[in-house]
């Protein structure tokens, strides 16, 4: 794991970004085929469970710690530790992908990994529960990992492996490790928050209740900061209504979040389906009550720091939003970002 004694100073900077939720976290459609993906998982729970009772008897040999062939202990290539931290990284791999299995990393509980060797088969049998947020049920899921070289022989989540295995892992309930990257350098001590998102992206508008809350439960302790990205959820209205037009609503977002009210504004635009005018966000800063002055001025400038963000979205590889990133390490989706912020720092929650 990395070592948090070592910072670096980044400059705070979209890219083509694939959403993960609606209401922070579950759409229409990640709830449809997460659903398929239970069903799935509980059709293949035969054949995880022939493959555990297959380990449980070849490591019945007390003197043999995993097991023997022909009477005579094996020694595997790789631990029972170092298999658990494959799993982290082929938890963390399924982040990348445009499914509901994109949550896997956020439902699973890697503290409770359980690694059994196959020495028949030179093969790691693996297991892991997550929790369904959908009908707060847990369930298993499951993999078979190579003792040669820790490859993924075959997983009991889907049909086809996650490749390559991610160098991420997942470092605990709902938080996912970024490799190589380490704490940001914060002057007076709070954890800086990347907020990612596409305004027009399903979830986006919803999730930033998710962020005004963390605002007020942890006040000056956490640095929360608003990234937009259009991808190509904005780009599809934007081909309807002008490209120019479909970005203020990403430009108000950004300039609004500088501002107390911030709260009365992006509240107001939760409900909101489709495309936003001009008009109607400049009205619904009036009535939020935002510092139109201030409002005005930050809009005339605002498109070369979105534009910049860029480069934070790319340093991160973001492929999903809504989504955080805590301390400049720790990426979660809206529902796990407190835990990732109390994580990110000891003591701090």
């Amino acid at each position: 794991m990395a070592s948090k004694k070592d910072k670096i100073d980044i400059d705070e900077p979209s890219i083509i970004v694939k959403p993960l939720s609606k209401f922070g976290g579950l759409d229409n459609i990640h709830v449809a085929l997460l659903g398929l993906v239970v069903i799935l998982i509980l059709l293949l729970l035969v054949v995880s469970y022939n493959k555990q009772v297959l380990v449980k008897n070849v490591s019945s040999n007390s003197t043999c710690v995993y097991g023997a062939v022909n009477g005579t202990c094996v020694t595997p290539h790789y631990n029972s530790s170092q298999i658990k931290g494959i799993t982290e990284r082929l938890l963390a791999s399924y982040a990348n992908l445009n499914t509901s299995l994109s949550l896997i990393p956020y439902i699973t509980n890697v503290s409770a990994i359980e690694a059994q060797y196959m020495p028949s088969a030179k093969e790691w049998y693996v297991s892991v529960r997550a929790n369904n947020p959908l009908q707060n049920r847990s369930f298993n899921l499951s993999a078979v990992i190579s003792d040669t070289d820790g490859s993924v022989v075959m997983t009991f989540i889907e049909t086809i492996n996650p490749t390559p295995l991610s160098s991420n892992y997942v470092a605990s309930a709902g938080i996912v490790r970024l490799y190589g990257k380490v704490p940001c350098l914060q002057g007076n001590g709070a954890v800086p928050v990347y907020w990612f998102i596409d305004p027009y992206a399903p979830g986006a508008l919803q999730s930033l209740q998710n962020y005004t809350q963390l605002q007020r439960s942890f006040g000056s302790k956490v640095n929360m900061s608003l990234e937009i990205l259009y991808s190509q959820y904005s780009q599809n209205i934007g081909k309807a209504d002008g490209q120019d037009n479909t970005q203020q609503l990403g430009k108000y977002l950004f300039c609004a979040s500088a501002q107390r009210n911030f709260a009365n504004f992006s509240g107001s635009l939760s409900s909101f389906q489709g495309y936003i005018s001009p008009g109607t966000l400049s009205s619904m800063a009036n009535i939020s009550k935002l510092d139109i002055a201030q409002l005005n001025s930050c809009l005339a400038s605002s498109q070369s720091t979105i534009n910049a963000q860029a480069i934070l979205a790319q340093y991160y590889n973001i492929t999903t939003t809504p989504v955080a990133v805590a301390d400049c390490q720790y990426m979660a989706i809206p529902q796990t970002a407190r835990s990732a912020i109390c994580y990110s720092r000891n003591g701090l929650c």
